[in-house]
């Protein structure tokens, strides 16, 4: 799988886990201080937004990081 592919899953992946942790917030603990919870999910769903916004902008490489060097 490409990079750019690989970091676009990862970013996605950030994004639904911050949507998770916001949906079981609201459902299950209801007690516990919402300000923390709001501001872990949301910043994880801001976080995977930037990455995934910075995979698309940035595109696929040109040339790989690793270079393959013959003998």
């Amino acid at each position: 799988m490409e990079l750019a592919a690989q970091k676009a899953i990862n970013s996605l992946i950030w994004i639904v886990c911050g949507i998770v942790l916001l949906t079981v917030r609201t459902d299950i603990i209801l007690r516990t201080s919402v300000l923390v919870w709001e501001a872990l999910g949301l910043g994880m769903i801001a976080y995977g937004g930037i990455k995934l916004l910075w995979v698309l902008a940035r595109g696929t490489p040109t040339k790989p990081a690793i270079s393959k060097q013959s003998k």
